[in-house]
């Protein structure tokens, strides 16, 4: 069926040859599924053949390009509803206060970067991660050195055993 399905579209054109015109007849007088493979390519070939080409105005294309060059770009529109939006008196309190904000803002960042820099250092550290800097190896070593003492433990248990 597959084979033959595949030649039904040149069967429809009359592009086999005659031996295989046969053969594809032949097939579908008996096989159910490709006589409905062939009236659906029968009904599809029927509608291609009532197509009719539409023809449009003499003057579509300049229409059409000129409407294109008309609409505005994506960014200009959000550019205009921006100014809308700002020339409604309601807008003006919101960014004058954003503004003073983001100026306030930098500017303590900015001395409080100062002050520390006038220190001689970047950022406070407290005496405890002080002391947890100068003992890093320890640190790095703590679950060691705990499972240590579980094991001294464990080793005098054993000894109470024998």
């Amino acid at each position: 069926c597959g084979d033959i399905q595949n030649l039904i579209p040149m069967y429809l054109d009359e592009a086999l040859e005659a031996e295989e015109m046969e053969k594809v007849s032949s097939h579908v007088k008996k096989c159910s599924l490709c006589q409905k493979e062939l009236a659906d390519y029968k009904a599809s070939w029927d509608m291609l053949g009532e197509w009719t080409d539409i023809q449009p105005s003499a003057n579509y294309v300049s229409r059409f390009w000129t409407k294109v060059s008309i609409q505005k770009k994506w960014y200009e529109k959000i550019w205009e509803t921006i100014q809308e939006n700002i020339q409604q008196k309601r807008w003006v309190p919101v960014l004058v206060t954003a503004c003073v904000m983001m100026v306030m803002s930098s500017f303590l960042i900015y001395n409080y970067a100062q002050k520390d820099i006038k220190n001689g250092r970047l950022v406070k550290i407290d005496a405890v991660d002080v002391e947890m800097v100068e003992n890093i190896e320890l640190a790095e070593n703590l679950d060691v050195i705990e499972n240590l003492e579980f094991f001294e433990d464990f080793e005098i248990i054993e000894s109470l055993d024998v």
